[in-house]
């Protein structure tokens, strides 16, 4: 799946939830209530939805960044416990690509 794909998917869960892009708010309050919501759902399920928006997180950089990589990405996260350790591994993707 493409970015491309994968932000048009957001739209149309943006529209499905009944928050209409463009109101009331701004884009990014929007988007903002519909991550709330999902993080409401994953306290429902008894996930931990803290970890799962630091997952999210790193996943959405791996693939805006580095989107030929990906699963090289997911490895290094594996390998790597630590915040510094990831840093370490997205600068060396970086030094590599020079």
């Amino acid at each position: 799946m493409t970015n491309k794909e994968r932000s048009s998917n957001a739209k149309q869960a943006l529209m499905n939830s009944g928050i209409t892009p463009g109101t009331p708010g701004t884009p990014g309050t929007n988007i903002v209530d519909l991550i709330t919501d999902l993080l409401h759902l994953a306290w429902e399920e008894k996930l931990l939805p803290g970890s799962m928006t630091n997952v999210a997180l790193r996943q959405f950089e791996a693939e805006a960044l580095y989107p030929m990589t990906f699963q090289g990405w997911l490895d290094a996260v594996e390998a790597r416990e630590t915040l510094q350790g990831y840093h370490d591994w997205v600068n060396s993707q970086r030094e590599s690509e020079v």
